[in-house]
């Protein structure tokens, strides 16, 4: 029971601190998409749940999304800092 409580406490820690980091939408889906991904993975590891390949792919493919979502956000946030340091050369 403490351990629960203890994980809950560090994933409303972890929330509340990607929340300043990104928006809304991107931490709700990647805390969606990492809490399906672990559900199953526990499922399978700790309560022997049968898997299968579809099971495998669909796990890889929401981590491949998770991953691709802060490949994305790295990407609009070249732009600005390009930007900025243009600035920071012209002065």
């Amino acid at each position: 029971m403490l351990a629960t409580g203890t994980c809950n406490l560090l994933a409303i820690l972890l929330i509340g601190k990607a929340l300043q980091l990104t928006t809304v939408v991107r931490v709700n889906v990647i805390n969606d998409a990492v809490a399906t991904a672990l559900t199953v993975i526990v499922g399978i590891v700790i309560f022997a749940e049968p898997s299968s390949p579809r099971l495998i792919i669909g796990i890889v493919l929401t981590l491949v999304n998770v991953v691709l979502i802060g490949y994305n956000e790295q990407l609009e946030d070249e732009p600005e800092a390009t930007a900025a340091a243009a600035v920071e050369t012209r002065e």
